[in-house]
């Protein structure tokens, strides 16, 4: 018989360790502990459970749809990993952390609840992505001194233009 493997935060197997009773114990606040933490620890499992520990390249969505992420392998600082964030407009950031289930604990701890398969080559495809990208790479070209604010502005008022979305 396969057994499936059991996934929890590193905050549910802390109170496992030190409440081994879990909400059978008699303590309220340990009860109140354990609920808590189950708000997180379910989803985590969940995902974990189903891609057998390694849901890399996954992307999950907030439940208002709006905001996405997934955990890849981090390229520029090998074997640590990452959770990479997006919208409709664009990425909008990334965290590092040291393995895969820290990372993948994080997201979930987010919000990234929601599995939505293919979302990053949905949007992707979009005028408002191509717009996002375009002004990403504006405000790096601003940030780093390559251009002035002026010229930023000029620009950025272009990529409305070009994209239609002034």
């Amino acid at each position: 018989m396969n057994e499936q493997a059991t996934y929890h935060t590193k905050h549910m197997l802390h109170l496992i360790d030190r409440y081994p009773l879990g909400k059978e114990d008699p303590d309220p606040f340990v009860r109140h502990l354990y609920e808590t933490a189950e708000s997180c620890d379910n989803p985590f499992s969940q995902i974990m459970g189903e891609y057998a520990g390694n849901p890399v390249g996954i992307e999950f969505r907030q439940s208002d749809g709006e905001r996405w992420a997934f955990v890849l392998p981090d390229a520029s600082e090998p074997g640590r990993f990452r959770v990479q964030y997006f919208d409709s407009r664009g990425f909008s950031g990334h965290f590092t952390h040291n393995d895969l289930v820290a990372a993948v604990e994080d997201m979930v701890r987010s919000g990234y609840r929601v599995k939505d398969i293919g979302a990053l080559d949905r949007l992707s495809e979009t005028r408002q992505w191509a717009a996002g990208i375009e002004s990403s790479d504006l405000i790096t070209r601003l940030n780093s001194g390559k251009i002035d604010f002026a010229e930023f502005a000029t620009e950025q008022q272009a990529i409305a233009k070009k994209y239609a979305l002034a």
